[in-house]
């Protein structure tokens, strides 16, 4: 986990800072991430492919576990 300042989205607030913390994954996780099933919204900062957990349900966390396992073996697939 590293610091990571998350972004409000539209209206009166938009782009306003909220600091908190995100899971920083390596960055080349970001494009298998973002077109798997689930698709897992990510953002390539700093050399780091980070998840703003601020929005996920505790509910949800096995299932983000697995379309990040996923997306590593993707990645490892495609590398060979």
């Amino acid at each position: 986990m590293i610091a990571h300042e998350g972004r409000v989205g539209g209206g009166g607030g938009a782009e306003v800072p909220l600091p908190g913390w995100a899971l920083a994954l390596e960055p080349e996780l970001a494009a298998p991430l973002r077109t798997g099933e689930p698709a897992v919204v990510a953002t390539v900062r700093d050399g780091d492919c980070l998840l703003d957990l601020r929005c996920v349900p505790v509910a949800e966390d096995e299932r983000l576990v697995r379309a990040v396992t996923a997306a590593r073996e993707r990645l490892q697939q495609n590398s060979r």
